[in-house]
């Protein structure tokens, strides 16, 4: 398989020769790594990640595969809704097999209906007459479900769905398998096996785009794309499978992978940010205090708003009298509607005397209004 790899760490590309140097192991330690694909539907890897698959198992990195779905709700025709489940599952095992995932022990199906996945969010005691997700616990729902496969494979990666994908399935497999990391790494639910390591996490676009530009690329040869192609076009029972092909084989052999910053908090990660010299509370000024300190600015806001207004008073009465007096009797007639303007403007602007309450930076007014 001629493959390269390329890393993009902002504008920075680093290319990269095999799989075990993008990733930072020596060919050994990647052969002991275990990845899992966690999807809610049996053809999203081929779609989303099918190149990155066959990289790993050609550097010999055990994989495997879960649908959280039934895929009962992918039928194409009436007839067909009977063996749908029964007929998607083969067509996942045999689309594997293009890939190398030839043991059909790392295939696992957990069975729940497609397209009601929001039914099962969380964990919760089992209804009368459900089906049993969880192998006897009492219990079902996603999140015991998914710990209970995470705590089994015991994954150092973990590749899923964009979660900015439209379909909810996608979205909850993603948001669900997220909380289970952490469940997985934790001590609860010991029924559902011990607890494992933290896996890294990616994402991979099926339909929708990334939430954010991807960080991985891989480039393959014509040959390895052509088994991805096949790989996607062995799910015959979807009737739109051809077109899916034909729009993937336009793209290229390119796949792509967001890594996610899976990270617990921390509380000395934001000790950095407190650590500067804190001020102290505001100090409290009494009303006579703060006139004294700021009445200068009032009172030069009091003459600029005069001079306005009896420059604005003045040319407008200037107007009037030349318009209907005129001569030596407009001039006497300018100055007087000058002045009453100027008086009337200035007392509809001025500002009552005393301060309400006032904050100033540092410093905190107090006082009682003023009458």
């Amino acid at each position: 398989m001629s493959t390269t790899f390329t890393r993009r760490v902002s504008d920075q590309l680093t290319a990269y020769p095999d799989l075990a140097k993008l990733l930072g192991k020596t060919p050994a330690e990647l052969k002991k790594e275990v990845w899992l694909f966690a999807v809610p539907h049996d053809d999203d890897v081929a779609i989303g990640g099918g190149l990155w698959l066959k990289a790993a198992i050609d550097a010999g990195v055990q994989v495997h595969l879960l649908a959280a779905t039934d895929g009962r709700m992918g039928y194409c025709a009436p007839e067909e809704k009977a063996d749908i489940v029964k007929v998607r599952a083969k067509e996942m095992v045999d689309s594997s097999r293009i890939l190398g995932v030839t043991d059909p022990a790392r295939i696992h199906f957990l069975g729940f209906p497609d397209c009601s996945l929001s039914l099962y969010l969380g964990r919760r005691a089992i209804k009368p007459g459900e089906h049993d997700f969880e192998g006897g616990t009492g219990y079902t729902g996603l999140q015991g479900a998914f710990v209970k496969k995470l705590r089994e494979i015991k994954p150092t990666r973990l590749i899923m769905p964009s979660p900015m994908d439209y379909h909810p399935d996608h979205q909850i497999v993603y948001n669900e398998m997220m909380i289970c990391i952490f469940h997985a790494g934790g001590g609860v639910w010991p029924e559902l096996g011990p607890s494992c390591a933290v896996p890294e996490v990616y994402e991979m676009a099926i339909y929708c785009d990334f939430p954010s530009p991807p960080t991985l690329q891989l480039k393959c040869d014509e040959k390895t794309f052509q088994a991805k192609l096949d790989c996607i076009a062995a799910f015959k029972s979807q009737k739109q499978i051809g077109a899916l092909v034909e729009k993937v084989r336009g793209a290229g052999p390119c796949e792509y992978l967001r890594e996610v910053g899976f990270s617990f908090y921390d509380a000395n990660n934001y000790h950095g940010l407190f650590a500067g010299q804190a001020i102290g509370e505001p100090e409290e000024i009494s009303d006579g205090e703060f006139e004294d300190e700021f009445g200068s600015v009032e009172d030069e806001f009091m003459d600029a708003i005069m001079g306005i207004a009896s420059e604005v008073a003045g040319q407008v009465a200037e107007a009037v009298a030349h318009k209907v007096i005129g001569g030596k009797k407009a001039k006497k007639a300018e100055k007087k509607a000058a002045k009453a303007a100027a008086k009337k403007v200035v007392k509809k602007a001025a500002p009552k005397k005393k301060v309400v309450k006032k904050k100033v930076v540092g410093r905190k007014v107090v006082g009682k209004k003023g009458k």
